[in-house]
């Protein structure tokens, strides 16, 4: 990082203006060209504002930072500890801000993902927010991993729209850089996420494809494993179900030599979407309740398992077990509370259910058509709208308004037949 974008950086993290830095060394407008790179200022000027800033310039200190900071940049792809990582952050960051080293704007930069990955949204918006008014001051490594971590907000913030179009940026930038291959394996599988959140089936397999043959290559069994399900959802999609199965069962295969438990969730998670695809639903049932016995599972993985199967025990005519789930789910949201909106997707799936059981019609009725319907339909879940479409139109048949009826079955059927199409 160069000397002046390192300066505008520890100003701007320290809330100090131009004018208090400046005060006594510089004017304010020689410091603003030092900042924006527009004047060399003398070794001596430096290093009088390096001292009001705090911060000192040794080279042993940059060397060993770097090997710290690189070490915590590959945790931030293969780890899942959060209490290690915030303690390595936590380490690095009282090293950094004592010291200037040109990787000080990658740490800046790889933060982004950090504060995402122990579910601090806010702290990551405040982060780009910051890094933005640097931007300009980017080399093209710095422009890549930029790109990338903005592309993993919007991913966080469930905008996979944009999200995409940061990503895309990332894969032009990556074509020009001459970076380890692990990062275009990690970029190409992090695309073919995104792709398949937006359903783009035959673009995920092309690029879960290309990410698998590293992964393969250098034994990345969990990434190998986590593949081969975005394979299985893929064909699922398209109804090839044969291959779908062989593709979780390689997954499954995978969690068990590394003993991985959230690998083997996320097999059960989508054989019971399989053969709820199929309606097949006890055997649906008999998967998502091992995902609820498993003592493991994260609230996001339960709430999966918990409205799956309340929707799930309809169809097998079990209306106890869909009761004592669906109080199981409203329990545990309330538990969730504080997580604002992270949760609202299966807040207004298991209400829903609960206010149908309950025959709170009203409630039912404002909640899926004013409330989850047009959720589903920004999100592009196109298997969900089926679902609730039908469920909409055989409600108002039964209640012999047949005008409603009609237009919900056609949404239900509109959207099945983009689904077969995908």
């Amino acid at each position: 990082m160069d000397v002046g974008p390192f300066i505008k950086l520890q100003r701007i993290k320290q809330n100090m203006k131009q004018e208090d830095l400046a005060k006594g060394i510089v004017s304010e407008s020689y410091l603003s060209k030092i900042e924006n790179q527009k004047t060399n200022a003398s070794s001596k000027v430096i290093q009088m504002l390096f001292r009001r800033l705090g911060v000192g310039n040794s080279d042993n200190e940059d060397v060993y930072i770097k090997e710290k900071c690189n070490e915590w940049f590959k945790m931030l792809f293969g780890t899942t500890d959060k209490e290690e990582l915030r303690r390595r952050y936590d380490e690095l960051e009282g090293l950094i801000s004592l010291c200037y080293t040109d990787i000080q704007t990658q740490f800046e930069i790889f933060k982004v993902r950090y504060y995402l990955l122990i579910d601090d949204q806010s702290k990551s918006l405040e982060q780009l927010l910051m890094l933005k008014e640097l931007r300009d001051s980017f080399n093209e490594v710095e422009l890549f991993f930029w790109y990338k971590f903005v592309g993993n907000y919007h991913s966080y913030t469930e905008e996979f729209n944009l999200a995409m179009r940061f990503y895309k940026l990332a894969e032009e930038k990556l074509e020009l850089l001459d970076l380890d291959e692990s990062e275009s394996a990690d970029l190409n599988y992090t695309i073919a996420v995104t792709y398949s959140k937006l359903r783009d089936t035959l673009k995920v397999i092309d690029y879960i494809t290309k990410a698998l043959k590293f992964y393969r290559k250098n034994y990345h069994l969990t990434r190998c494993g986590q593949g081969h399900i975005l394979l299985g959802i893929s064909y699922r999609r398209i109804r090839m179900f044969d291959k779908a199965i062989e593709n979780y069962n390689l997954a499954d295969e995978i969690s068990k030599i590394n003993n991985n438990q959230e690998l083997k969730r996320l097999v059960n998670i989508n054989l019971g979407y399989l053969y709820a695809s199929k309606r097949e639903s006890k055997k649906a049932v008999s998967y998502f309740e091992l995902v609820l016995e498993d003592k493991e599972a994260t609230n996001k993985d339960l709430l999966i398992a918990i409205t799956s199967l309340a929707e799930e025990y309809y169809y097998t005519n079990e209306l106890d077990k869909k009761r004592t789930v669906i109080d199981q789910g409203l329990k545990l949201l309330t538990k969730l509370e504080a997580s604002g909106d992270k949760y609202r997707y299966f807040h207004m799936k298991l209400h829903a259910h609960f206010y149908l059981l309950t025959e709170k019609f009203d409630k039912f009725e404002s909640l899926v058509i004013e409330e989850l319907i047009p959720y589903l339909q920004k999100q592009n879940d196109i298997g969900s709208i089926v679902t609730y479409g039908t469920l909409m139109g055989w409600y108002f048949e039964q209640a012999k308004k047949y005008k409603f009826a009609t237009h919900y079955y056609k949404l239900s059927n509109n959207a099945y037949g983009q689904l077969i199409q995908i």
